[in-house]
């Protein structure tokens, strides 16, 4: 037996960790390998009795992603039990190609839903427009509104026009969950045709549909929603969904409907008041960004002259005498900023963390300089099969971008949904990046003086520690900071 082989073995064996940061390095370690025993041995976890081994297994597949595993995978799908066909569909997800794709399509026709589900919500991922007439039979024919649900989901993320006639259909399903999500995936895809049917739908008997289509018409932005989005903000009875028609109000930018947000300042609920505060806030501001958009132009020509061009090979600039600063915020704390609702400094550099399925704040595009990035809060893959966990590939972008912000300064922000995991694990990349090597405790240092309420994400931080090849270090002083705050209550 070579060495390597030996290094397999132990690998694979360390899969039953109960570390989950060893499980998660051996499971990393044999996608790189990627070799017959390693691809072997993932298969065989790939039914293992704790989701977290089966779950990181179908991750590290759908990473090696050769044409012998796509192979195995659709082969599993074919006659293995239903937990390991779920978990094989999880990999397909993640895995681009035509065959994958063919044999998700095949996946939705399993005898277990659960299979159904995880198929569809990888076939959501992948986003092939072939797949759409299959899913559309899915979400009116399957008899499980689960299977349903993800089918509407799937085709939002897909974003074809041609899903449109189905989803309009499944605004009159039976169960509430599917005429939601078909409401979300109508606002994905933008459809113009869809606003008058989500009107209709804001007077749904379900709180949880009305709120999902008061944010498919603030998606698709027309004016011609503003006046049932007015009155849902009126007389809806469950303040979250009030409170999401302010928000659509405020993305459409209806200044018809400034009187009647100034009403809604008397609103009982105390979100529903501070959420229509930042709407007027935004419609007030929109006619004064003229200036804002023209600062944009001159700094975007000013990137053009000097011919930026970002690197993934971290060289620190012996001239860089002062840090940008980096302002580290929640979304709406994000676009407030962007929108010159504060006094702070004009943003130069934005990093936008959104989960897949989720919208640039309002104002993102008004930063020449920027950078979205789309994963999940979440630091395995077991959780819903809908989730993305990020990647290697997401930590080299936020690499090659602070090399640009090194070239250029300026004021940097950097935002998530709430201010608090993935963005601070995305600024402390950053700093790592412009403080160099050994500076990983005051990296942290900056974070928490930016965010005090950080607790960065320690997936993103483990694969920052390898990308920036910091041997442990970036772990270490988050892993330290968050055994303080455990001690601390």
């Amino acid at each position: 037996m070579t060495r390597s082989e030996q290094t397999t073995l132990q690998l694979l064996e360390a899969l039953n960790s109960e570390n989950p940061k060893k499980l998660s390095s051996s499971v990393r370690a044999l996608a790189k390998i990627g070799s017959q025993t390693a691809v072997n041995g993932l298969l065989s976890a790939l039914n293992h009795s704790d989701d977290r081994v089966s779950g990181w297994a179908a991750w590290a597949l759908g990473q090696i992603a050769t044409e012998s595993v796509v192979a195995y995978l659709i082969d599993i799908l074919n006659q293995k039990s239903p937990q390991e066909r779920k978990w094989a569909a999880s990999a397909l997800g993640q895995i681009h190609t035509f065959a994958a794709t063919q044999g998700l399509l095949f996946a939705l026709n399993d005898e277990d839903s659960d299979v159904r589900v995880w198929a569809a919500s990888a076939l959501g991922k992948i986003r092939d427009e072939a797949a759409v007439a299959r899913l559309l039979i899915v979400l009116n024919e399957d008899g499980d509104a689960s299977v349903r649900s993800r089918a509407a989901s799937a085709l939002g993320k897909i974003r074809a026009e041609a899903a449109c006639s189905g989803l309009l259909l499944a605004l009159h399903d039976p169960d509430s969950l599917v005429r939601s999500r078909a409401a979300l995936a109508l606002g994905k895809i933008g459809a113009k045709t869809a606003v008058e049917p989500l009107l209709s739908a804001l007077s749904d008997l379900n709180s949880h549909v009305r709120w999902s289509a008061t944010k498919a018409l603030e998606l698709i932005g027309s004016e011609k929603a503003v006046s049932g989005l007015l009155r849902v903000l009126k007389n809806d009875p469950e303040p979250f969904v009030r409170s999401r028609a302010a928000s659509a109000l405020g993305h459409i930018g209806s200044v018809v409907a400034k009187a009647e947000l100034r009403i809604a300042l008397n609103d009982p609920d105390s979100f529903v008041r501070e959420r229509v505060i930042e709407v007027l806030k935004q419609i007030d501001t929109r006619d004064s960004l003229a200036f804002r958009l023209t600062q944009v132009v001159d700094f975007a020509s000013k990137q053009e002259k000097e011919k930026i061009t970002p690197s993934s090979t971290i060289v620190l600039d012996p001239r860089l005498d002062k840090l940008p600063t980096i302002f580290i915020t929640n979304r709406i704390e994000a676009s407030q900023r962007i929108l010159g609702q504060t006094t702070e400094p004009f943003i130069q550099h934005i990093i936008s963390i959104c989960d897949p399925s989720e919208p640039s704040p309002p104002g993102y595009t008004q930063v020449s300089h920027r950078l979205r990035l789309e994963f999940d809060d979440i630091t395995t893959p077991v959780n819903d099969p809908e989730d993305v966990l990020a990647a290697p590939a997401d930590i080299l972008q936020v690499i090659d971008f602070t090399q640009a912000i090194r070239t250029c300064g300026g004021d940097v922000l950097i935002h998530c949904f709430a201010g608090v995991s993935r963005s601070t694990a995305i600024a402390l990349i950053v700093y790592a990046v412009l403080l160099g090597v050994g500076k990983e405790e005051s990296a942290l240092a900056y974070v928490l003086k930016a965010r005090p309420q950080a607790v960065p994400n320690p997936w993103i931080v483990e694969l920052a520690d390898e990308a920036l090849g910091r041997n442990g270090k970036l772990l270490q002083v988050v892993q330290t900071h968050e055994d303080s705050l455990l001690n601390n209550h």
